[in-house]
């Protein structure tokens, strides 16, 4: 009575460690054992479930045990297999699916882009054909006022050129005869003023000999004009300045007192003339 409760019970512990065993672990030895109805697994003692262990120590009594086997029904693992399988492709399909309608979509979009694009690139050409013809008429225009402005231009020069023809012999022989009476006034002048520097105390001297204030004077009275020989004259104690000055294609006498004071400018001609009556004057008072 106590061996076939003994078998009972080792029997349930059997079923139930069956039932905790791992499916992947008897597919395994599924494959090594094919031709086997029910597939067997060698387990530990401290692979069993709590409850299966406590069974087992309670029915072996202190005795040694044994090797422990677990079993489970080929078919049933099958199923599982093929459910799972089942499963896995269900799922392949329908990301498949989706990566299908995505490529699908990919190609519309890019079919779509393709086609704005075409369509953008012919809008630019159809504009650059507008704004060329734009510009060739632009450089056609250009090229007409070019040529009516050189039309002109060459009227025009035409015409100055027969005033300057007209004007050019009354202009060239007042230049001449201007020349002329030019030498003549400046020989005289420079003999005039030679004789006077013999015979009374004269110094030719620079601009930056000259004091301070006579300097601004002098800059002052031949702006825009060329500064020529400037003497130092003493005249009765006195020091006078006197500079000749271009102007306007007119010459200029400038005489300016020790202090910067202005005292005469004058045209080197009617200055020629002054010089004259005074050098007279001076030779009248000497004689006496």
């Amino acid at each position: 009575m106590k061996a076939n409760y003994r078998r009972i019970v080792i029997g349930a512990a059997i079923v139930a460690l069956a039932l905790w065993l791992v499916p992947s672990r008897w597919a395994v030895a599924a494959e090594k054992e094919g031709e086997k109805e029910n597939d067997e697994q060698v387990v530990k003692f401290s692979q069993l479930p709590r409850a299966v262990q406590e069974t087992l120590k309670r029915e072996s009594k202190g005795g040694k045990i044994g090797e422990i086997k677990g079993k489970e029904d080929r078919a049933e693992r099958k199923g599982k297999l093929l459910a799972k399988g089942a499963e896995e492709e269900e799922e392949k399909e329908k990301a498949g699916g989706k990566e299908e309608r995505g490529k699908i979509k990919g190609k519309e979009d890019r079919a779509e882009r393709k086609g704005k694009l075409r369509a953008k690139g012919a809008e630019e050409e159809e504009e650059k054909e507008k704004a060329g013809g734009k510009e060739e008429r632009g450089e056609i225009k250009g090229k007409e006022d070019r040529a009516e402005r050189k039309g002109k231009l060459r009227a025009k020069g035409a015409e100055e050129e027969e005033e300057k023809e007209k004007a050019g012999d009354k202009e060239e022989r007042g230049k001449i005869k201007g020349k002329e009476d030019r030498a003549e006034r400046k020989g005289e002048k420079r003999e005039g003023k030679k004789e006077e520097r013999e015979k009374e105390n004269e110094e030719k001297v620079t601009l930056a000999q000259l004091p301070s204030a006579v300097r601004a004077t002098l800059k002052r009275e031949s702006a825009g004009g060329t500064l020529g020989e400037i003497t130092k004259e003493t005249e009765e104690g006195k020091v006078i300045y006197e500079a000749e000055v271009t102007l306007d294609g007119e010459e200029y006498e400038v005489e300016i007192a020790g202090n910067g004071k202005l005292i005469k400018k004058a045209l080197a001609e009617e200055e020629e003339e002054e010089g004259k009556a005074e050098k007279a004057e001076r030779k009248g008072a000497k004689e006496k």
